[in-house]
């Protein structure tokens, strides 16, 4: 089915109504060929249904995610691994707890390990941004496959 008409069968199946111009424009390289896209964009319809959402719910921008960032961030992409990508600020409660710990003050030196810490590793240089003397280590199990090494 060509990708405009899957777009357009989606959201008059699930929402009872046809996506603006800009959405179907926004959804146009979803590869749907993808059985693991396919499904989670079924379910994202499903579930929207089930929330009674309407057309004017889903923004453009919600559209152009959809369709040019999902395929590469679920497993199917990595070979069936959670990718290991990472956000700033994801550490930040943490970090601010261990500088503010009540019952067990700081030591000047002390080593954290950031496992799971995802590419780049943003949360783990945060870390040692507000632990310094601290020796910092980023570790993440899907990372070996993908690591690539620079000067930095």
């Amino acid at each position: 089915m060509p990708h405009e008409a899957y777009v357009i069968e989606l959201f008059d199946r699930h929402l009872g109504c046809l996506p603006s111009p800009a959405c179907v424009a926004a959804l146009a390289d979803l590869p749907v060929e993808r059985a693991d896209v396919r499904a989670f964009v079924e379910r994202m319809f499903r579930l929207m249904r089930r929330g009674r959402f309407s057309s004017n719910d889903l923004s453009i921008l919600q559209c152009e995610v959809v369709g040019s960032l999902l395929s590469r961030i679920l497993p199917g992409a990595w070979e069936g691994r959670v990718p290991p990508i990472t956000v700033a600020g994801r550490h930040t409660r943490i970090d601010e707890y261990l500088v503010r710990n009540p019952w067990q003050p700081l030591r000047s030196r002390g080593l954290l390990v950031d496992l799971g810490c995802g590419f780049p590793p943003v949360t783990t240089l945060e870390t040692a941004d507000q632990l310094r003397g601290w020796r910092i280590i980023g570790a993440d199990p899907a990372l070996p496959s993908y690591l690539v090494y620079d000067d930095d």
